[in-house]
């Protein structure tokens, strides 16, 4: 989802351009973004979750992994 927000011209105008706002040296800074940034990657891993079908046991460490990925 992310590259796609680079190669959609409106969605990185529109939605994505603000989390390449900030300039401070923190990682904490890659988590400024637009609400409906969350929502599109919130999306992605609820489809992931349904499309390969797999187990509340598994989705822990899947989503654990994912939050972990992004900080």
């Amino acid at each position: 989802m992310h590259r796609y927000m680079h190669t959609n011209k409106f969605l990185y105008r529109h939605v994505h351009a603000q989390h390449h706002k900030p300039v401070p040296p923190y990682a904490i800074a890659a988590f400024y973004n637009h609400p409906m940034e969350g929502v599109f990657d919130t999306i992605g891993g609820s489809i992931a979750f349904l499309v390969s079908g797999m187990t509340a046991r598994t989705a822990i460490p899947f989503f654990c992994l994912t939050v972990v990925k992004n900080s």
